[in-house]
């Protein structure tokens, strides 16, 4: 069984038609105080913590496949990007949903650059159209992302997240180009060995 999950974890791609159209897997539910994290070695779902401040997060997060982050050697942080899913219900985690990108929060954390992006699912999934852009998000929303991204590891020892800039739907784009991009490079290098 886990073996077939690990192949399913491996053809996942970063969407129909990145960075314009992408995919997110869902890891952590909007409403949830419980950190998940996919193991993508394995294929399966771990608790890595539960927030220790009275706070959920306000929107359903999870991750493009088949990206990465960053892939500095001073960097700890080798992850997928990550993603705030936008505008809709509590998703199960390990949901694929469809989404466009509309912004991105430029943040730096205790391991390095950890950029979130900013997503609103697409027309066909909601019977509404999609946010075009990080300006036409409600202004209260965006506070409320930002509060929750700054302030989630504040009881945690030796983390913290420092928000450097807040980016419109270009500036998401050219992130997931990048962290596409460094994917390649990372399975190319290791493919030879």
């Amino acid at each position: 069984m886990i073996e077939r999950f690990m192949n399913f974890v491996d053809k996942l791609n970063a969407g129909i038609n990145p960075p314009e159209d992408i995919n997110v897997v869902i890891e952590i539910s909007k409403g949830s105080n419980i950190k998940h994290e996919l193991n993508l070695e394995n294929g399966i779902l771990y608790i890595d913590r539960i927030l220790p401040v009275e706070m959920v997060y306000p929107f359903n997060y999870g991750f493009i496949p088949q990206t990465i982050e960053n892939l500095d050697n001073n960097s700890k942080n080798m992850d997928n990007l990550d993603v705030f899913v936008v505008g809709i219900d509590s998703l199960q985690p390990l949901s694929i949903i469809n989404c466009t990108p509309i912004g991105i929060i430029f943040t730096q954390d205790q391991d390095g650059p950890d950029s979130k992006i900013i997503a609103s699912p697409i027309s066909k999934i909601v019977d509404w159209n999609p946010m075009g852009d990080s300006d036409d998000f409600n202004l209260h929303l965006l506070n409320k992302l930002k509060h929750f991204v700054e302030h989630h590891k504040d009881l945690e020892k030796d983390k913290f997240v420092k928000i450097l800039e807040v980016g419109n739907k270009e500036k998401s784009k050219l992130k997931i180009i990048e962290a596409m991009e460094n994917h390649k490079k990372y399975k190319n290098s290791h493919r030879n060995k």
